[in-house]
Parts: structure tokens; sequence; C-alpha cells
């Protein structure tokens, strides 16, 4: 049965609202990140720039990717943070996500959330980055670590249980 109008405009509010928290969440543990950095360094005088947070998702294509996105470009515009939406084109392209990661960690971004294409093939970067101050969040999938600051998800081996 074909979904009415007013229900396809729930669904998708429903998604905005969640990567919007998931945005909030990650902003805000940037923010204390961000503190905790520029206490051990000298303070330059400079102000500081925005709060910059990249989300990678597990593919650019699909319409639920594209539903995050907008969630996450609608909260990162109500927030005042600067967003990087950034990720493989393929679900099954892990050494790109890889490599977006470590691009990331490598501009110095100021936290992290990731829906891990592999459980055990991202768990060198999200170590890496949790090592440089750079708080990650995992979100729909897992990561095998616990060298993560959340994940926010469905715990499927629980679900499979139901």
């Amino acid at each position: 049965m074909p979904l009415k109008q007013h229900e396809r405009e729930a669904k998708a509010f429903g998604w905005w609202w969640v990567v919007g928290l998931i945005l909030v969440i990650i902003v805000g543990i940037a923010i204390i990140a961000r503190q905790r950095r520029a206490s051990t360094t000298v303070q330059s005088g400079t102000p500081s720039k925005r709060i910059s947070i990249a989300i990678v998702p597990k593919a650019l294509t699909g319409e639920y990717w594209a539903r995050c996105k907008r969630g996450a470009e609608k909260a990162a515009q109500e927030l005042n943070v600067e967003l990087d939406f950034v990720g493989p084109q393929s679900e099954v392209d892990v050494d790109k996500q890889v490599e977006i990661i470590e691009n990331l960690i490598s501009r110095g971004v100021d936290g992290i959330g990731v829906s891990p294409c592999d459980a055990d093939a991202l768990v060198r970067v999200i170590e890496d980055a949790m090592d440089k101050g750079i708080p990650v969040v995992t979100v729909d999938s897992d990561a095998n670590t616990d060298k993560k600051l959340s994940y926010i998800g469905t715990d499927n081996k629980k679900a499979g249980r139901i």
C-alpha cells in the first residue's frame, strides 16, 4: 500500500531529526575535544574557526543516504557548523572510506560520524582519530572497537533474535 503524502513527509522529517540529533551530539563532543586540545597548546590570540564536522556514510548513493545528507545539512546550518558529507560511491568500497577518514584526520576536523562499510577495516582509522583527539561516533553500523565515543543505531544481533 503506497504511503500517503503526510506519511512520507513524517518519515522524511524523522530522518532529519535523527541525523540532526547525531550532529548535535558530535558538535557538543567536538567542542569539548577542541577545548581540551586548546588547553594543552599556547593560545595564539587568533579567533577560533567554526566547528568542522564530517559525516562519512557507507555510500553517497541511495535515498536513505540522500535523506541523511539533507538532515545533516539542515542541522549544520542551524548549528552554524562546517559540514563535510563525504563518502565512497559504493558501500563495498572500504578502501575509499578508509582513505576519506585518513584525509579528514589530516585536515584536523573536530568530529567524525561514520557508518562503517566494514566493522573491522575501519578500526585502525577510528582509533587513530580518537588518539588524535578527534571524537568519532559510529552511526547505523558499528565498528569492532571500543575506542570510539559512541554507537548510534540498532543492535542488529538483538533485533535478529526478536
